[in-house]
């Protein structure tokens, strides 16, 4: 540093409203040239942004030409061209395809020029400065969109009001951002001569001499702050493109059905098939057919559908997920009606997903799932249909996943919903309500329950079934039934009912039977009964009818049992019609009757039959 020249670090720091931050650093120096009148700069700075959406990093170039009566700057910002999207949203549909919008961030590079004068008004704190200038920002691309290119005008009115602190206000204009007016404050430390305000009376005591004086206004020359953009601009686009399929590259095709299309249609959004028929027809696998609620009435979507492998089949009236976004409900809660006055209203295929629809009145089953695999059943009415709500009969496919969620099934001439597997599929129940079907309202049977097989039930409501409210049959072969959390009331035979037929192999199945709230039954509460090897796991149950284990005559049985903290008015029934002991009951030290009363009162535990153990837990079933 000498006495014309100094130079300077400079760092700053700002935080957003939204906890978001940003900062500069910056190196330069400033020359006292003609004899001190003027101090000519240049300086260089690292630029840094943290907004919501993108993280950049700029390069800002200025120099500047600073006196008492006018000064001059320039800069310029380069920012790192790399770019940020947010998140991918449903747009609208357009012929037969999604149109999804993103919104694209990127950084815009620009340039800044500012004159800036004192305003020779002085009073008691105010000590004006006025500075402004245009500024251009380049054109950019986004998503084939233009940002910048546009030319504004920025300017600023500042009051020292006393030394080291100052108001301004700062205005600008461009047509990419609009207006902006913002409020600054700015305090500068270390306090000393170069923050002093000019010819004020502390000032002059400061500087006596002329030649002080002088010295003074030169230091404050050099000593101005650096003025200069110091937040990257950032702009967004929202970018328009089909959804693309991940699996072919190419766009998703979806087809659309309205009956209340006056043509035959074709299959775009504008112009919709007017029937099922017709969809069916230009389907191919994997197709997404979307169906608007139209009319609400089963007028040209009476004669069902048969699915091809999987295809995607949405009602309007819930969102539909496709890739990685989600179309919202168009109809919210009002669904097509379906039904087929000459078979099942709908066939399923492999891989299939059915959702918001109101299957009513089908002359055989709502949904045929027979023999397929990969299933998922969504947020349905299933109502009044001959035979069942859904039915699947032996299902021969392996390793397939179903999947029956957030329907409403009712008023069904069979069951509520009836499995059959033959295959070690593995099917899940959850958050249905199944209600006033003819016979039981879940109905799971397998005739071979591998080692892979797992059925899940749970968080459903089961209530006023002419049958059982949730009967699984477990058959040969390791399996596993979890039963959980629903709501199970006024059923005509048991609430729960879990049976292992006979078995021959020695294979032991499992049932494990949780939380269940079951009021009303006709029976028993729970029952689970067995001819084979089986453990029945049952806490923190809560019935107003027995709840019932049963090891069954006939081939060899086992029956090993759990019961922690049930409650049952109708009490604990151990029922083991074996001569020999084959029953064997957790119960904690020393194992008996009365230890088991103790964790699962005010339940009253009976004996029927013939013998039974009482074991320590933990003990392996023989």
């Amino acid at each position: 540093m000498t006495d014309n020249f100094v130079p300077f670090i400079d760092a700053r720091f700002h935080i957003f409203n939204q906890g978001r931050f940003a900062s500069n650093l910056g190196l330069g120096g400033r020359y006292g040239a003609f004899s001190g009148t003027w101090a000519l700069g240049a300086n260089v700075y690292w630029d840094r942004r943290e907004s919501k959406h993108l993280h950049v990093n700029e390069l800002g170039v200025g120099v500047e030409a600073l006196s008492q009566g006018v000064d001059i700057r320039l800069n310029g910002y380069i920012p790192s061209g790399k770019t940020q999207s947010g998140k991918l949203l449903f747009d609208r549909f357009s012929g037969n395809q999604i149109l999804t919008k993103q919104k694209v961030f990127r950084a815009i590079p620009s340039i800044f020029g500012e004159v800036g004068v004192p305003i020779p008004i002085k009073a008691l704190f105010v000590d004006l400065y006025m500075a402004a200038g245009p500024y251009y920002l380049f054109e950019r691309k986004v998503c084939d969109k233009k940002i910048g290119d546009a030319w504004g005008v920025k300017g600023r009115i500042e009051n020292q009001c006393f030394g080291g602190f100052s108001l301004a206000v700062e205005a600008s204009y461009d047509h990419e951002f609009g207006g902006i007016v913002q409020g600054v404050a700015k305090w500068t430390f270390p306090l000393g001569a170069h923050t002093l305000r000019q010819d004020r009376t502390y000032w002059k005591i400061k500087n006596k001499q002329k030649e002080c004086q002088k010295r003074a206004r030169e230091d404050f020359n050099l000593t101005k702050p650096v003025e200069r953009n110091e937040i990257i601009p950032i702009d967004d686009k929202n970018c328009i493109a089909p959804l693309i399929d991940p699996l072919t590259g190419e766009p998703f095709t979806i087809i659309f059905v309205n009956n209340l299309n006056a043509r035959l249609g074709i299959g775009t959004f504008e112009n919709p098939y007017q029937s099922l028929p017709l969809a069916e027809a230009n389907s191919v696998n994997g197709s997404i057919i979307y169906v608007f609620a139209g009319d609400q009435t089963t007028f040209r979507m009476d004669s069902g559908y048969t699915f091809k492998p999987n295809q995607i089949m949405s009602g309007s009236g819930i969102p539909l997920n496709v890739g990685s976004i989600t179309v919202p409900a168009f109809t919210p809660g009002i669904f097509p009606s379906v039904t087929n006055t000459a078979g099942d209203a709908f066939k399923m295929a492999d891989g299939v997903e059915l959702a918001g629809f109101n299957v009513n009145s089908a002359s055989q089953d709502g949904i045929n799932v027979a023999n397929r695999t990969g299933i998922l059943i969504r947020n349905n009415i299933i109502q009044n249909n001959t035979r069942h709500g859904i039915f699947s009969d032996s299902s021969l496919a392996e390793g397939g996943n179903h999947t029956i969620t957030g329907n409403t099934i009712r008023n069904n001439g069979g069951r509520g919903i009836y499995y059959n597997f033959i295959g070690p599929d593995n099917l899940t129940i959850t958050y249905n309500t199944v209600t006033e079907n003819q016979t039981n309202g879940i109905d799971v049977v397998g005739s071979f329950f591998l080692n892979s097989h797992r059925v899940n039930i749970s968080n459903n409501t089961v209530k006023g079934n002419i049958g059982n409210g949730i009967l699984v049959f477990l058959s040969l072969g390791e399996g596993f039934a979890q039963i959980n959390d629903n709501f199970v009331s006024g059923n005509g035979v048991h609430g729960i009912f879990v049976n292992r037929v006979s078995d021959l192999s020695g294979d032991l199945g499992q049932a494990q039977i949780y939380r269940n709230q079951l009021s009303n039954q006709t029976l028993d509460g729970i029952r689970v009964s067995t001819q084979g090897r089986f453990f029945a796991d049952l806490q923190k149950n809560v019935a107003t009818k027995p709840i019932d284990l049963i090891t069954l005559p006939g081939p060899p049985a086992q029956l090993c049992g759990r019961l922690i903290n049930n409650v049952s008015t109708g009490g604990i029934v151990l029922n083991n019609f074996q001569a020999s002991t084959r029953m064997q009951v957790e119960a904690p030290s020393p194992p008996s009757l009365t230890s088991l009363e103790s964790i699962n009162p005010p339940s009253v535990v009976a004996e029927v039959g013939g013998p039974l153990t009482y074991v320590l837990p933990g003990t392996s079933c023989p």
